[in-house]
């Protein structure tokens, strides 16, 4: 008997010590990931990435004090082709995206943005943002496949630049939404009832 209770003890330390060491192993809620090489190397240009290693990941709470992202091909930043994990990024004031891969852009859950400039992406067609009221400038323009945009949600936007954006005619907008300073192509126009 006392060697079947020593048997039972035995399996039960051996059981509770996998369950723990595969919870410490198991760290994945921690992380972010972003599997975009470019994106990644732009993490740690900007000592966003603390752990400043490519590997195809970034901590959340890294991800979630950043506050500014520049993704172009100027000035020696960086271009991320793919956006997966921008959602994680919930501080950014400023995000400029240059020369991405990206059909549609979601940055539904980017709600604090300031300043948005997703020029010149030659696959774009369409961007999604949140219920966002601290955008105020946003640049959207020379997108050729860009075929539509929803900005009622976003009743503070002062400047709005939509131009060389051929496919692009509706802009939607809400009742008694005012851009002031609305630079746009001559078949460009805002309105309610977008298709």
């Amino acid at each position: 008997m006392k060697q079947f209770l020593q048997f039972i003890y035995i399996i039960f330390i051996s059981i509770f010590l996998v369950a723990c060491n595969d919870k410490e192993e198991d760290d994945s809620y921690l992380y972010t990931l972003i599997p975009d090489e470019n994106f990644e190397n732009a993490l740690i240009f900007y000592g966003i990435d603390s752990e400043e290693v490519l590997d195809g990941r970034v901590l959340t709470s890294d991800a979630e004090k950043a506050e500014r992202l520049i993704f172009a091909d100027r000035n020696g930043y960086y271009i991320a082709d793919y956006l997966t994990g921008i959602d994680a990024f919930i501080n950014l004031k400023e995000l400029i995206i240059i020369d991405c891969k990206e059909e549609i852009i979601d940055l539904s859950k980017n709600n604090k943005l300031e300043y948005l400039d997703v020029s010149s992406n030659k696959f774009l067609q369409k961007i999604i943002l949140g219920d966002n009221n601290n955008l105020i400038t946003f640049y959207i323009n020379s997108n050729p496949p860009l075929s539509e945009l929803n900005v009622s949600k976003n009743l503070n936007i002062y400047t709005l630049d939509t131009k060389f954006c051929p496919s692009l005619t509706c802009i939607k907008i809400i009742e008694g939404q005012a851009i002031a300073n609305f630079r746009h192509d001559a078949n460009q126009y805002l309105s309610t009832t977008c298709n």
